[in-house]
């Protein structure tokens, strides 16, 4: 693992800010309310806690077992779903609470320092696969919400002895690592943001109403978007387009399709991810069985989703378009859709009907390619 390796010990980091934790009360789920340095700071010791409790290799084992169902499509565990967890005859709450390395000496106060951290998560975003929990004991990282992916340099971790770490943030490291931090992938209730895309039979040409498939993606840069600390990316493609009714002369800007990608880090960084989705059926001419055509411009953009408060991206359309009477309309038509300010938004691509499908690669800048059917 390439590490810079320990600064200082953490019993100096805590004995300079001797914090009661039962000051950290906040009620759970109200981030809006709550600053980033509170959140930081919690984060830091729940690092700090559970790398201590570690040393138990049957606290390894659950948070292996755990990480290994993928809940949400990575290698994420909510807290509040294991903190009853029974081991040896102790809660997981308990061990991490009687943890004196972090200095929670009174009951329950492992969940009163995470309380104030919305979706508390911990997770094992590299090599949960290959980790032999039996005798290894990861380091546990800091995922801090908010942070640019782009300028991240070093993501702060600890050892079991307490002692920290500096990761290289843009080097995934060649042994498991444990992180915790905010979820991206549930709501403020804990339910699951997304559907999982399958795949679909790939066509070869495309005709009026031929289904669009999108056959690939790739992130030439995957770290520039996504650290590694924060596991796999959670990619959200919205295809935008202009659409007429039959007997209508004025075209609106209408979402054809959404959908959301979660590959495996190594899938998608660098390399073509094979997802042979089904997107939309292209009508562009009139049948006698159509009640509405798109135009011939449509618009591929593309979010690395992490949350956060909402921002609007503004969205413009052009091409031109057929009535059902026969005429051609130029289309001149503006749309938004809202995402949230700590998303990575990877740009778009225009995508026309005259492409055709056979191996037409769109770029929306630099951070993702992808590949239509």
């Amino acid at each position: 693992m390439k590490v810079l390796l320990v600064i200082a010990s953490a019993a100096l980091i805590l004995g300079s800010c001797k914090k009661d934790m039962n000051e950290l009360t906040v009620p759970p789920q109200q981030a809006n309310s709550i600053s980033p340095a509170s959140i930081d700071e919690s984060l830091d010791n729940a690092a700090l806690s559970i790398a201590s409790s570690l040393k138990d290799q049957a606290v390894r084992s659950l948070i292996k077992a755990e990480a290994l169902k993928q809940f949400d499509g990575d290698y994420d565990i909510l807290y509040q779903s294991i903190k009853n967890t029974s081991i040896k005859g102790r809660s997981l709450e308990s061990i991490l609470s009687g943890n004196t390395q972090a200095r929670l000496t009174q009951a329950n106060g492992f969940e009163k320092m995470v309380a104030n951290v919305p979706n508390f998560q911990i997770s094992v975003p590299v090599n949960c696969e290959k980790w032999n929990e039996m005798n290894y004991t990861p380091l546990v990282a800091i995922s801090q919400p908010g942070i640019d992916e782009k300028s991240l340099k070093q993501i702060k971790a600890y050892d079991s002895d307490g002692n920290i770490h500096f990761l290289d943030a843009r080097t995934e490291p060649d042994q498991p690592v444990i992180v915790v931090g905010m979820s991206e992938r549930v709501d403020e209730t804990g339910k699951l943001k997304y559907n999982f895309e399958n795949g679909s039979t790939a066509a070869t040409a495309r005709t009026n109403g031929q289904n669009t498939i999108l056959g690939q993606i790739k992130c030439p840069n995957l770290s520039n978007i996504e650290s590694w600390a924060n596991g796999k990316p959670e990619l959200r493609l919205r295809v935008f387009g202009s659409q007429l009714l039959r007997g209508s002369t004025t075209p609106t800007a209408v979402t054809i399709t959404t959908k959301f990608y979660n590959p495996e880090r190594s899938a998608v960084d660098g390399v073509w991810h094979t997802t042979n989705t089904s997107l939309f059926n292209w009508y562009y001419t009139w049948t006698s069985t159509t009640s509405l055509v798109y135009g011939s411009q449509t618009k591929f953009a593309w979010v690395e989703e992490d949350g956060g408060t909402s921002v609007k991206v503004n969205i413009s359309l052009g091409g031109t378009i057929g009535s059902s009477s026969g005429s051609n309309i130029n289309v001149g038509v503006k749309t938004s859709f809202t995402i949230q300010d700590n998303d990575e938004n990877l740009g778009d691509a225009n995508v026309y009907f005259t492409d055709g499908t056979s191996w037409n690669v769109y770029s929306t800048g630099s951070e993702l390619e992808f590949e239509l059917d």
